[in-house]
């Protein structure tokens, strides 16, 4: 059983975690070697860092700047190492990246470089030894020091201190060219796997294509998985990767080349925690996770805080919230989450303490929708969990922009509210988070903030708890629906009356009016749901249907025998491609019994009457109100 496990675990980094896919494939481009950190690294290290509190508003006092790179220190090799002379040669097991399940087959390598922290391996006289060492050069001065600096110490299963770089031509897969990847089956000592299994090398080693050898862009992603594996040998894809590319761009590469940028830039709706491994989506995978690191890098902490990600044995999410925690920082993931798909639209570091923008480089997604119609039907849209719809909305600065939303479940949605003045002065910018309430529902209106604006943009986002596994790398993250109108024409409804006895719910008399005063007697829906006293679903939701004898909506015989006794209340929702509306009933209280009621009145049953002339007026009134709280 334990030899099962620890293969599993190998061949899914390899397939995952290990740049045999699209990053490694499709790097080809050469680095220059060089000595000394990018620019763009150096700034990153010393940008003051703010901290922000759960609201992420300012606050002003700013942590002091980021720490400096550390020099790394000499390490003297083990004394059970044993010493490889240039050279020299060595049988490796390496696996046929073409095949699944995988096959192995041994090459004979010989030492072209024995470093301070390196082994270059070659078995062909494709790579130039001059090249080799320049390969060595660029990994013991740039690619060590600097990956080592924000990801920490890599493992030694050999104890000699040394990273391998296995230089041979890699086996060609059906969808690409392999450029490199890291194995984590050599992490583990050959007694410790299945015999069929024991293909381990026993040593740290990064596999480098022949094409790739001057590549550190390729190096650095895999040197980052392998240190990232000797920390936390099951961490998340999304992740792993985020993690690699971010490496990448520490050295002086282009996480963004390859098709990265423009698929992300095109694709912003991909979801940051499932990936589309193999798919048309994976390449904005990538861009997603690289700069959901950067921008953890820049606004919390720098190499302090990726190290210590790296070093936490707990996963995704759940390891960015207790680093933050760590790291003094009382924000919650989902509020990182928000700013930071902010920042890939705005890319505006001039307000907001820098929150909505990149210091190190350039990022601006595309709108998916724009909409030019006023008043906007009900439109319907779906997002994936940790995913983001950009939508533009072509509207007169001079006109009031009311703005109604309402998801299909009781799942998370974070909704914000872009408003920018490019044509009069003064120019600016304003970010408006929206509240939404647990059932789903929120609204905004200009007219009740007194801002005019000639560009209006609404970011729509989807998550879940951390921790909740709602997904994985073999199913597509569930997409979650949920609708908007454009300056609706209100409603208003009358609740009429709510029955409530021996566990049964009775809602009828029920009237709906437009701002005209015409009454409904149909809707494209009519629906019911029984929350909580404060809001939150209980799963029991139902529609009304129209009573012609008595001019009134009803449901009737609605069970609540699975509740348990507490305080519920009622929300009612009507609605057409127009016009929308929603009010709640007054909390009624549930017994367990089969012979009791009770409310909150301590009557043996609830009743709420329907004097509808007068209702109607209070509850319209009521209904305003509460429009305007939201």
């Amino acid at each position: 059983m334990v030899w099962s496990k620890i293969v599993s675990i190998s061949l899914f980094l390899l397939v995952c975690s290990s740049g045999i896919g699209y990053i490694s494939v499709l790097t080809t481009t050469t680095n220059s070697p060089t000595t000394e950190l990018s620019e763009s690294v150096n700034s990153l290290l010393q940008t003051p860092i703010s901290s922000r509190n759960e609201d992420s508003q300012l606050i002003s006092t700013k942590n002091s700047a980021l720490q400096s790179v550390k020099d790394i220190p000499t390490i003297s090799p083990s004394s059970q190492a044993v010493e490889q002379a240039v050279d020299s040669s060595r049988l490796f097991w390496v696996p046929d990246v073409s095949t699944y399940p995988y096959e192995f087959y041994q090459i004979n390598a010989t030492l072209k470089v024995n470093g301070p922290h390196s082994l270059i391996y070659s078995n062909t006289t494709a790579v130039s030894d001059p090249e080799l060492l320049d390969m060595n050069d660029s990994f013991e001065s740039l690619v060590y020091p600097t990956i080592t600096d924000f990801f920490g110490t890599p493992p030694d299963i050999d104890g000699n201190n040394k990273i391998i770089l296995l230089v041979y031509d890699i086996d060609e897969i059906e969808y690409g060219f392999v450029a490199g990847f890291f194995y984590s089956l050599n992490q583990y000592l050959n007694t410790e796997l299945h015999p069929s299994e024991r293909y381990s090398n026993e040593a740290e080693i990064l596999h480098i294509d022949i094409l790739a050898a001057g590549n550190m862009d390729t190096v650095a992603h895999e040197f980052q998985h392998l240190i990232h594996f000797g920390h936390d040998d099951d961490e998340e894809t999304w992740f792993e990767e985020g993690a690699s590319m971010f490496a990448e761009y520490l050295i002086g590469g282009d996480a963004f080349s390859g098709g990265v940028g423009t698929d992300f830039q095109d694709n912003p709706d991909v979801s940051l925690t499932y990936w589309d491994l193999g798919g048309s989506s994976v390449l904005a995978n990538y861009g997603a996770s690289y700069t959901f690191f950067l921008y953890l890098a820049e606004q919390y902490g720098g190499n302090l805080i990726i190290k210590d990600l790296v070093e936490r044995s707990v996963n995704g999410i759940t390891s960015i919230e207790n680093s933050l925690i760590q790291s003094g920082y009382d924000v919650p993931f989902v509020e990182v989450f928000r700013n930071w798909t902010i920042a890939n639209f705005l890319d505006d570091t001039s307000f907001a303490d820098g929150a909505y923008g990149y210091y190190n480089d350039s990022v601006l997604v595309n709108t998916e929708y724009t909409y030019v119609m006023s008043p906007l039907p009900r439109t319907e849209n779906s997002v994936p969990f940790w995913g983001t719809d950009y939508l533009k909305f072509s509207y007169p600065s001079e006109l009031p922009f009311t703005f109604e939303f309402q998801s299909e479940s009781s799942d998370g949605f974070l909704v914000s509210i872009i408003m920018k003045n490019t044509t009069t002065i003064p120019l600016n910018t304003e970010v408006i988070p929206i509240m939404i309430t647990p059932d789903g529902f929120g609204n905004f209106s200009t007219s009740e903030l007194n801002i005019t604006a000639d560009e209006i943009y609404v970011v729509v986002s989807a998550y879940t708890e951390a921790g909740t596994p709602d997904h994985d790398d073999e199913n597509p993250a569930p997409a979650q629906e949920y609708w908007f109108i454009v300056n609706p024409e209100g409603i208003y409804i009358a609740p009429g009356t709510l029955i409530y006895l021996d566990n049964i719910l009775n809602l009828s008399n029920i009237t709906v009016v437009d701002s005209h005063g015409f009454v409904w007697v149909v809707a494209d829906g009519a629906t019911y749901e029984i929350l909580s006293s404060t809001g939150e679903t209980t799963g029991i939701t139902g529609t009304f249907v129209y009573d012609s004898e008595n001019q009134s909506w009803q449901a009737l015989n609605i069970d609540l025998g699975t509740l348990s006794q507490d305080e519920y209340k009622v929300k009612y929702m009507f609605y057409n491609t127009t016009s929308t509306g929603i009010t709640y009933s007054e909390i009624f209280t549930t017994i367990i019994s089969t012979t009791q009621t009770t409310s909150a009145s301590n009557s043996t049953n609830t009743i709420i009457p329907g004097f509808l002339a007068v209702f109607l007026i209070i509850t319209m009134g009521a209904f305003t109100r509460s429009r305007k709280r939201k």
